[in-house]
C-alpha cells in the first residue's frame, strides 16, 4: 500500500509537471512549407510493371499532424489477377537540417517496415530506403504533367540470396 501511495503521488508530480512545460513557451514547430510535397498531395493513379505484370496504380496522398508530414497511401493491383495486390503506408517529412527522413510500412508487417532519408532538389526528390528484406534508392520527379516515381535496388530472399529490381511507375492526378 505504502508502494501503491508514493507511486500515485510521482505520477501525479511527473502528469503536473509535464503540462507546466509546454505551457511555458514548448510549442509545436509552424506548419511544414514545401513545394515539392505540395506538388504530391493529392489522388493520383497510374500504371507499373511489377515482376513481368501490369498492375493499376492507386496513391493518395495528403498532409497531416501540424502540415509537419504526408501520409501516403499506396495500393497496386495486378490487372490480369484480382487478388495479386499489395498496400502501403507511407510517412514523410523534412528534419530542421532539410533533409527527407521517410518511413514505409507495407502489407509484410512490421519486420519489413523501412526508414530512408535523402533530399529535394528542385522538381527531384532522392531517397534511400533500408529494411531488412530490401534497399532501394527512389527519385521522385514531375515532368509532362505527371509525378514519375524511378526505383532501383535488389530484395533479400530469406536465404541472404539478393534479387535486383527497377520499376518506374508514372501517376497522373485523378480528376
Amino acid at each position: 500500500m505504502k508502494h501503491a501511495k508514493l507511486f500515485i503521488a510521482i505520477a501525479a508530480l511527473i502528469f503536473l509537471t509535464s503540462g507546466l512545460s509546454y505551457s511555458q513557451g514548448m510549442m509545436p514547430p509552424k506548419p511544414l512549407e514545401n513545394e515539392f510535397f505540395d506538388g504530391m498531395v493529392g489522388n493520383s493513379s497510374g500504371e507499373n510493371l511489377i515482376n513481368g505484370k501490369i498492375h493499376k496504380e492507386n496513391v493518395e496522398i495528403k498532409w497531416d499532424i501540424n502540415h509537419q508530414f504526408i501520409v501516403i497511401n499506396y495500393s497496386s493491383q495486378n490487372k490480369d489477377n484480382a487478388e495479386d495486390i499489395y498496400q502501403g503506408l507511407g510517412i514523410y517529412g523534412i528534419d530542421a537540417s532539410g533533409k527527407v527522413k521517410t518511413w514505409w510500412f507495407d502489407v509484410w508487417g512490421a519486420g519489413n517496415a523501412s526508414a530512408g532519408e535523402g533530399t529535394i532538389s528542385g522538381d527531384k526528390m532522392q531517397i534511400t530506403e533500408n529494411s531488412p528484406f530490401y534497399h532501394s534508392d527512389n527519385t521522385y520527379e514531375f515532368r509532362d504533367k505527371m509525378m514519375i516515381v524511378t526505383r532501383k535496388g535488389h530484395y533479400k530472399t530469406q536465404d541472404g540470396k539478393e534479387i535486383p529490381f527497377e520499376d518506374v511507375s508514372k501517376f497522373t492526378r485523378n480528376k
